[in-house]
């Protein structure tokens, strides 16, 4: 009873239109040791990565403040995971605490931040150009992919540095695609897709997927066209992280309202012919004050 109580939790279903075996991962079982970690991370992941898709560059500091989390936590994971002896309670507590390290600097420095969101926006462009090529063309070296990844992200840094608002949108976009999509591979495979992405970056096997991968995958580009197009047209439309005075974003995008106010006096704008009456009469009253005093000497 004990040995079956601790038993893997994944099962292994047979594709009949391949060859290879398919391990999905059953949440309904009792969760045990890292796993518990796991699945609570994929859940906020699912909840940060709609947010970013549908609404990331209206808050955008929160965007870069969960981006900025995100990539400093997984990369110190890593390479603390590959060069360290640490358990997992300590892998978790120093790339949390590194994340947030990244995450402030983000919000804090904007520039820093937007370039960050601009490579991990390139990173992520030229790994979907890995993954179609590297079944199509045999690859070399490790070093090709690695090029592809750093130099494309670099360009898209420098580039969202220039166009901002464009590319800030298109990257949490990206990025919220990203995350739904690896914490869906978590609960369904228990990142069969993300150690299939690795291994085609390091070039050293073919690595293994299933069918199912392959629809996980797509959620990613899904996400980020339908996300995009929502930002660009509503929840971003009208908003400017730069902090500059919107006038329709003060009448909270109305076009009714602009008409309105434009409507108010055919001559010019209400607020200036108000103030020029005003300073007007002022000094009307004062030149009859001074004929009075004149008067009166």
């Amino acid at each position: 009873m004990a040995s079956q109580s601790s038993m893997n939790i994944t099962e292994v279903y047979k594709d009949d239109n391949s060859s290879k075996n398919c391990e999905v991962f059953v949440i309904e079982k009792k969760l045990e040791g890292p796993d518990i970690g796991f699945a609570a991370i994929a859940a906020v992941c699912i909840v940060a990565g709609f947010v970013l898709v549908f609404a990331g560059y209206r808050y955008l500091r929160t965007s870069l403040f969960v981006e900025a989390v995100a990539v400093g936590a997984f990369v110190t994971y890593t390479v603390c995971g590959f060069y360290t002896g640490l358990s997992f309670p300590g892998l978790l507590g120093v790339s949390s605490f590194i994340g947030v390290v990244f995450a402030v600097i983000s919000v804090l420095v904007t520039t820093f931040g937007l370039f960050l969101s601009g490579f991990t926006m390139g990173f992520f462009t030229s790994l979907a150009l890995v993954l179609t090529i590297s079944p199509l063309v045999d690859i070399p070296s490790k070093w090709i992919p690695f090029g592809i990844l750093l130099g494309l992200g670099l360009v898209c840094a420098l580039l969202t540095l220039k166009f901002q608002k464009i590319l800030a949108i298109a990257s949490t976009a990206m990025f919220g695609g990203v995350l739904v999509s690896v914490a869906v591979d978590f609960y369904i495979e228990q990142f069969l897709l993300l150690t299939y992405s690795w291994k085609r970056i390091i070039v050293e096997s073919e690595g293994k997927s299933c069918w199912f991968s392959w629809i996980i995958l797509a959620i990613w580009p899904l996400l980020f066209v339908v996300g995009s197009i929502i930002q660009f047209r509503l929840t971003g439309r009208h908003v400017d992280h730069k902090g500059k005075d919107d006038q329709r974003e003060h009448f909270h995008g109305s076009e009714k309202a602009i008409k309105r106010y434009r409507n108010m006096n055919k001559s010019g704008d209400v607020v200036t012919t108000s103030w020029l009456r005003e300073k007007k009469k002022e000094s009307e009253e004062e030149g009859h004050e001074l004929i009075e005093d004149t008067t009166n000497v």
